[in-house]
């Protein structure tokens, strides 16, 4: 049984190299035990054949492929159904295939930083900081290493199942592209939960920092 264990979860579609980049180092530098989620949206027979591959291996816990692009408000509705069903996971986490984890330990790390129990959490994501994916700070707390948002980007949310709980779901469609990460900040400030960076357990965004044109990993 998964009882406890937190789960990420992820939308992936092409872009190969970044996805094993972001998976190889997420699995890498995750020390302790995680089940991960994966959707997959109409990506090319590599991506498919890759994921499918790191499924069988055990590295994915859960693999949907979906033949077509379905969208992020569907895609992430249908992940995180998944990852609520049985109340196995008491954090959950989203995790999008473009970032590469940076700090040993990471995620016991940033569960044990989490300040209260209405505190969705982010590492500091380089590559972001003068991005419109980033977020000035409101305030800061030094003893911690925490600087509070008042939005978070979608890179990786971590967040008590009861965040994911309050939050529902995406609206379906969209009204824009690039909206959903405002919606789930949005819907949560405006039921007392509040949001914090690690500012000392990194990732990078791998499309900001390292430009390396894309190829094939051999692993």
């Amino acid at each position: 049984r998964a009882v406890g264990l937190p789960a990420l979860w992820s939308l992936t579609h092409n872009r190969l190299y970044d996805i094993q980049r972001s998976f190889l180092a997420l699995w890498d530098q995750t020390k302790i035990p995680f089940q991960h989620y994966v959707l997959d949206q109409g990506s090319a027979p590599d991506v498919v054949e890759w994921l499918a591959d790191q499924y069988t291996a055990g590295r994915i816990h859960y693999l949907r492929l979906e033949p077509t692009n379905i969208g992020i408000s569907r895609g992430s509705n249908h992940l995180l159904d998944a990852a609520l069903v049985g109340e196995f996971h008491s954090w959950i986490c989203k995790f999008d295939p473009d970032i590469a984890v940076m700090t040993p330990r990471w995620l016991e790390r940033l569960i044990a930083r989490c300040p209260d129990e209405k505190t969705v959490m982010s590492p500091h994501v380089v590559g972001l900081e003068q991005h419109p994916g980033g977020a000035p700070r409101t305030k800061s707390d030094p003893g911690r290493r925490l600087g509070y948002v008042k939005h978070l980007g979608g890179a990786v949310n971590l967040a008590n199942r009861r965040a994911w709980e309050e939050f529902g779901r995406w609206i379906v469609p969209a009204p824009a592209h690039g909206t959903q990460d405002a919606e789930f900040s949005q819907r949560l400030r405006d039921k007392g939960w509040t949001f914090a960076h690690a500012e000392d357990i990194l990732v990078r965004h791998l499309r900001n920092v390292d430009h390396t044109a894309e190829r094939r990993l051999v692993v």
